[in-house]
């Protein structure tokens, strides 16, 4: 909890400052595993289908800086070790809209005609973290096998950083954050899943575009429960479209920015 709270704290001294770029406060990236395809498609009624990434078990241990608001320099480091003892299946894109409709038979978004275009897929929005739990729910119950749910606050972030401890896995520099995500505010929604480039593991859109709820929270009493989104959105800084940012949200907020990235628990399957 405590670790929470800490780096809450950092990201909303640093997404004050200027957003372009952060302070060289990292080593560079390790060499990190070559990009792959698909290991798992389940079909959707309707002919939509999703796609999965097996993530490998492991440990990663990343250091959070934390900047003293005053001089601008680091004060010390929180250290996040991310033990993940079992493999799991993370979906290589954001929840699309065609999949949230065909499972959920509902939108929150407009119509497709209405704007233009049938073919190209965008991200599911609009989408509280209730709504994003039932929809795991239900595609469990569509399923006859295997067992989906949100990303824990680790699991998101290990397959984000595939294997790195920098604040991006491309570097500890935001230069090339353009190349992966849809960021920066200077645009007004979400735009169209896997136009960028995927991480070395092969997620797209793991920065920007929309942000994405993962299963960890914290209950405030008078308030409510609140969860955690990962990754940033399209109307974000750089500090927040990386591997270590995050905000809490609460459960019922529902926002053009909020979407998911479903999770498929293992064990690793072969498919024909």
């Amino acid at each position: 909890m405590s670790r929470f709270w800490c780096i809450l704290l950092v990201f909303f001294i640093l997404s004050c400052g200027d957003k372009g770029t952060g302070p060289e406060i990292e080593p560079e990236p390790e060499p990190i595993p070559t990009l792959r395809t698909s290991d798992l498609i389940i079909d959707l009624p309707g002919g939509v289908r999703m796609a999965f990434i097996w993530v490998e078990p492991g440990t990663l241990r990343a250091e959070t800086p934390v900047i003293n608001s005053s001089t601008g320099e680091i004060s010390h480091h929180i250290v996040n070790i991310m033990a993940i003892s079992k493999g799991y299946y993370l979906g290589k894109y954001e929840l699309t809209q065609p999949q949230w409709e065909q499972v959920m038979h509902t939108s929150h978004w407009p119509q497709r005609e209405e704007i233009g275009f049938t073919e190209p897929i965008y991200p599911a929005y609009n989408i509280s973290w209730s709504e994003a739990r039932d929809f795991a729910k239900k595609l469990t119950d569509l399923q006859d096998e295997g067992i989906y749910r949100l990303p824990t606050l680790d699991e998101w972030e290990y397959a984000c950083r595939t294997g790195t401890t920098t604040t991006w896995f491309f570097g500890s520099r935001s230069d090339s954050l353009s190349d992966y995500a849809w960021w920066g505010k200077s645009l007004d929604s979400a735009q169209i899943v896997g136009t960028k480039l995927p991480n070395p593991w092969g997620f797209y859109d793991i920065y920007g575009n929309v942000w994405e709820w993962v299963q960890d929270g914290f209950y405030i009493d008078r308030v409510g429960p609140f969860r955690y989104i990962k990754g940033g959105s399209y109307d974000t800084s750089a500090w927040h479209a990386s591997s270590i940012g995050f905000v809490p949200a609460s459960t019922s907020s529902r926002s053009p920015q909020l979407g998911v990235r479903i999770l498929r628990e293992g064990p690793k399957v072969v498919q024909p």
